[in-house]
């Protein structure tokens, strides 16, 4: 018996450039990219791209037909409603897990120039995620004090004697308390219960 195919759909992956790595070392996964945002650049590591809306695109896909669902920075660039309506989405999509990435909290952030829909429209944090039921909350990146829009330190607050260790208990500081990270990931275990939750 060979080794399991594993099949991901990612929301809002763009290229697919996160995956480059897990793509080389293990070619029993299958990638699948949503590009909501329509942003997917000449070089496309996924097996599949799909554009055009969210709301186009994920109700076309069959119940539980991946093992893993995954949208990294893409919650805070929708209205709390669209967000909530997407993930359930993701429930549905899902036969193993879904992974959600997102800054704690709202984060101002204006439109990049060469993207117009990076601006930030709603916030997350570690409560909103747990009541949607998301059951393992992590933080990432570092201390939410020392850090702004495009996940860029604040270098007033960073003194050259003071910059590593300040770093090293920054990301202590986000790892033992999420609430206080500057970005969260959320991560739910999909089964009947929750897929069909919806429809009850």
């Amino acid at each position: 018996m060979g080794p399991q195919t594993i099949k991901v759909l990612d929301i809002g992956g763009g290229t697919g450039f996160f995956w480059k790595n897990i793509l080389q070392e293990n070619p029993n996964v299958i990638l699948e990219i949503a590009d909501p945002f329509n942003i997917g650049e000449l070089r496309d590591y996924a097996n599949h791209r799909m554009t055009g809306t969210w709301g186009e695109i994920l109700p076309q896909l069959d119940d539980a037909s991946f093992d893993l669902v995954t949208a990294i920075d893409v919650v805070e660039h929708m209205d709390v409603q669209s967000a909530y309506l997407m993930m359930y989405q993701m429930q549905r999509l899902s036969r193993g897990h879904i992974v959600i990435y997102t800054p704690n909290g709202f984060l101002w952030q204006p439109p990049s120039t060469n993207n117009p829909f990076n601006a930030h429209v709603s916030g997350w944090n570690v409560g909103d995620l747990k009541n949607f039921g998301f059951s393992t909350i992590r933080g990432h990146v570092g201390w939410k004090l020392l850090f702004g829009p495009y996940s860029l330190r604040k270098n007033k607050l960073f003194l050259p004697i003071l910059s590593w260790p300040l770093i090293a208990i920054s990301f202590l500081i986000s790892t033992l308390s999420p609430r206080h990270a500057f970005a969260i990931s959320g991560w739910m275990r999909c089964n009947e219960t929750h897929v069909h939750a919806q429809d009850r």
